[in-house]
């Protein structure tokens, strides 16, 4: 129970008194490399003390935004299975969101500019898929993610002029080369479809990255070089359709880089109590 007082009068408006009894079924079945499993649960996700602060920050003369102090936390029923077999795993599940809390915003009572803050919602629905693979051929090593994740929330019903239902589709292809058992390489492809968050309409994109390392005196040296978001296409792009307001953002956050780290591990020699080993050497005495 949390209870705040002004002038030492009770606020029953920001005061909270929290009852709640939250579910947990889990059942799993395994055989040989099959591994299934189904969880059933209902949480509560609280807002943040930022989310409720009592503060109103300028941005520009036509936004503010700012805390909430009268948001309530918002109950998740969530549904889920998942099978996993040898390097294949596969999920998918379902969440009910009540009384969700949304970033949005909306023009401010009596005055002539938007405010950004967190409010509550009825309710949300939401969809959700993933499938992650990990084999290993040979020196090729990837581990690859594919998602899917598809919002159901009546965006218009709340005033905001677009549906926003856009499902997201998305992947992370980690290739890595295991070119020795002291130098490796790899190349990352992260890239996501225009989807739906919220009031956000978020634009697709995609970004690529290499990586390099080598390591010399049984791993007393080691070389990490990296190249990150090489065709500078990791850009931050997209729409907020809030209520009465809206918001676009299209920039560059300057991510693209390159990078060279060189460490040294002073305590990379094997002796009794230190390093690789070391129990086993007292083990074969005992």
């Amino acid at each position: 129970m949390t209870c705040f007082e002004r002038d030492g009068v009770k606020q029953d408006d920001v005061s909270r008194k929290y009852n709640n009894f939250f579910p947990n079924l889990s059942v799993s079945w395994n055989k040989g490399n099959w591994n299934w499993q189904l969880n059933v649960n209902e949480k509560i996700h609280r807002p943040s003390y930022r989310q409720l602060g009592n503060f109103m920050q300028y941005d520009n003369r036509f936004l503010y935004e700012g805390g909430n102090p009268t948001l309530q936390p918002e109950k998740v029923l969530n549904v889920e299975a998942m099978m996993l077999y040898k390097w294949l795993n596969v999920s998918a599940g379902y969440k009910y969101l009540k009384d969700v809390m949304e970033w949005t915003k909306y023009i401010y009572p009596g005055k002539e500019f938007a405010y950004n803050t967190s409010l509550n919602f009825d309710h949300k629905q939401l969809l959700y898929a993933s499938v992650n693979v990990s084999p290993k051929f040979g020196i090729f090593r990837p581990t690859w993610k594919f998602n899917y994740s598809q919002q159901f929330f009546d965006t218009k019903k709340y005033g905001a002029t677009k549906a926003l239902n856009k499902p997201l589709l998305s992947c992370s292809l980690n290739n890595k080369f295991a070119l020795s058992e002291t130098m490796n390489a790899a190349t990352s492809l992260n890239a996501s479809t225009t989807h739906a968050e919220g009031f956000l309409m978020m634009k697709s994109g995609y970004s690529v990255n290499l990586q390099f390392d080598k390591s010399f005196a049984n791993r007393t040296w080691i070389i990490y070089l990296s190249a990150n978001d090489i065709f500078k296409t990791a850009k931050e792009r997209w729409t907020m359709y809030g209520l009465g307001a809206g918001t676009t953002k299209d920039c560059y956050n300057y991510t693209r880089n390159i990078s060279l780290q060189v460490t040294y591990n002073f305590n990379a020699k094997r002796s009794k109590y230190k390093g690789m080993g070391a129990g086993n050497e007292e083990k074969s005495r005992l």
